[in-house]
């Protein structure tokens, strides 16, 4: 105080622009530290923003090639199954195929066998055809025996030439006559069961029994 009231005007007018310089020194001090402080906070936080934002980034980007991976490997199991579908698909055509042809083949044997047996059949009837009319020299009659049809006056040689020898003949002789009866097709386990039964007296048909 003593010094204020010692110095001059002029000193204390230095003196209070000093002290003014020196407090807004200060000040300015005190902002351009407070700027710092918001300029370093905001770095940091951009800082920190980056960072998150690359974390983000990174998670997406290895959470999208995850995705890809998993889809990949969807499509690829889904074109396996696809070729496996159509190779299972392509072995059974193959199979089916090969099937048809062996049952064609299969039943071209059983037509040529069939045609075969038919041929045979024929050749056999043509020959007894051939053979009965050396036998009978009668056309209609050897018609008649091919197709077993009995009628009353046949003799026994007819009968025999349409069926064959009997199973079985039931003979009963009389003073007058000589009855037989010819029993053809057994059936059953009884003895007197047959389907046909042609009774025949004297050598020559006066009826019969078809069942």
């Amino acid at each position: 105080m003593y010094l204020l009231v010692q110095a001059t005007p002029i000193k204390v007018a230095i003196l209070f622009t000093f002290i003014i310089s020196l407090t807004a020194i200060a000040i300015l001090l005190v902002i351009r530290n407070q700027r710092q402080k918001e300029r370093y906070k905001q770095e940091r936080d951009r800082n920190i923003q980056n960072m998150l934002q690359q974390q983000r980034d990174k998670e997406q980007r290895l959470e999208q090639q995850v995705l890809e991976q998993i889809q990949n490997k969807l499509q690829q199991q889904k074109n396996l199954e696809t070729q496996l579908e159509l190779q299972a698909k392509q072995r059974l055509l193959e199979i089916m195929n090969k099937k048809a042809l062996e049952e064609q083949e299969q039943e071209k044997i059983l037509l040529k066998e069939q045609e075969q047996r038919k041929q045979r059949l024929e050749q056999a009837r043509q020959e007894k055809k051939d053979a009965l009319l050396k036998q009978f020299n009668d056309t209609q009659l050897v018609d008649r025996i091919m197709d077993k049809t009995l009628v009353l006056g046949d003799t026994t040689s007819i009968v025999e030439a349409m069926f064959g020898k009997p199973n079985d003949i039931e003979k009963k002789v009389s003073k007058t006559k000589i009855k037989e009866i010819w029993k053809y097709q057994k059936y059953g386990d009884r003895s007197n069961s047959y389907s046909l039964k042609i009774t025949i007296e004297n050598n020559k048909v006066t009826g019969w029994e078809d069942k």
